[in-house]
């Protein structure tokens, strides 16, 4: 997921990826909550999650989101809390790992292709555009 996110950011014009503090922050300068987001990845506590999003985000007045580990976060989650923080969504986290689950059909109505030209470029906008509304994102 954070690779993604990262890859997001850096082909996102005036996007940004920073690694300090614990946190994987990236972001763009007209992003929301969902696209400018600090992730935590490793060992980090409020005050330095405060410290760097102040640096990385709060300076531009960006508006901006902390992401953590369900599975390891839990103390931390408790002190954001408590710092002030709010949670505005859980998203559970999945694996599939290749020896579960049975090989599924591919649905002959599906098409995967490269997106090439600028009327691909518009066709995906067009999908993505819907399927980030209902987050208030561009």
């Amino acid at each position: 997921m954070q690779e993604m996110y990262r890859e997001m950011a850096r082909w996102t014009p005036g996007g940004f990826v920073v690694e300090r503090g614990g946190l994987v922050m990236v972001g763009a300068p007209h992003g929301t909550v969902v696209t400018n987001m600090a992730i935590v990845a490793g060992r980090t506590d409020v005050e330095t999650i405060v410290c760097e999003t102040e640096r990385v985000y709060g300076r531009s007045g960006l508006p901006f989101s902390v992401h953590t580990r369900a599975h390891v976060d839990v103390e931390l989650e408790e002190a954001l809390a408590a710092g002030g923080f709010h949670e505005i969504a859980t998203t559970p986290g999945m694996v599939l790992r290749p020896e579960e689950g049975a090989p599924v059909r591919v649905p002959a109505e599906l098409r995967v292709q490269p997106v090439e030209s600028d009327e691909d470029r518009a066709a995906y906008a067009e999908v993505m555009a819907e399927a980030y509304a209902v987050y208030g994102s561009p």
